[in-house]
């Protein structure tokens, strides 16, 4: 049983890109990387959040059955999803050839 004081934490990285992961999508990653993460992050916004898992699944996000039963319990619940912060590996690396991605989500 949730009340008020319940707290659900689910952590996962986001898209993990380059040869290294076995994923490589598309070119020039430093351009289109963000916006491939976010694109998945709409999805999990979104109220239903149905898009959320065809999405996720072609890629290589570690949590993804974690982050889908969160969306459930959030349609369930009637939270509003927020994203936080978004940040990538290569921010602090400068590498591009092997990235992941970070998001910080808040449902309330």
């Amino acid at each position: 049983l949730m009340d008020d004081k319940t707290l659900v934490v689910v952590s996962s990285d986001f898209t993990h890109y380059g040869f290294s992961y076995g994923f490589v999508p598309f070119e020039k990653p430093e351009k289109n990387f963000e916006a491939y993460d976010k694109n998945i992050i709409k999805e999990i916004l979104k109220p239903t959040g149905k898009g959320f898992y065809d999405k996720a699944s072609r890629g290589t996000i570690c949590g993804i059955y974690g982050i889908a039963v969160l969306i459930e319990l959030a349609k369930i619940k009637k939270w509003k999803g927020k994203l936080i912060d978004y940040s990538t590996s290569a921010e602090v690396s400068g590498d591009w050839s092997s990235v992941v991605g970070y998001a910080g989500i808040v449902f309330e």
